[in-house]
């Protein structure tokens, strides 16, 4: 990681920039391990990233994402971070890539 402040003419320079730096360290991981991982966020930060990352050519099938955090409701509801990822990120190119949840039937997070 650079500790350094780098500076984008609007959001959408910034977006293709970080897709690009996503994919980059997908792809060496990839190749030095045979696999790459990512946790992701959910919220209203990462979805425009998350749009921009299923369109680009990455070694999908070989990564495994999962949840930095996860609200304790049902994955298929608004709010959901599994939600999000799997509304905007796990689609289109990146649709091959694996998947592990942090939610569980259970009814409450200290049993789960």
């Amino acid at each position: 990681m650079h500790d350094r402040l780098r500076e984008f003419p609007d959001a959408a320079a910034m977006v293709s920039s970080l897709a690009d730096e996503i994919v980059a360290r997908l792809k060496a991981g990839a190749a030095e391990r045979g696999h790459a991982s990512m946790a992701v966020s959910g919220g209203t930060t990462p979805g425009a990233v998350f749009d921009a990352l299923c369109q680009r050519d990455a070694p999908w099938e070989k990564t495994w994402i999962t949840l930095s955090d996860e609200r304790w409701i049902a994955p298929d509801r608004d709010g959901s971070n599994e939600h999000l990822a799997r509304t905007r990120l796990l689609r289109g190119k990146a649709a091959p890539a694996h998947f592990v949840g942090l939610k569980t039937d259970d009814a409450t997070p200290d049993a789960g």
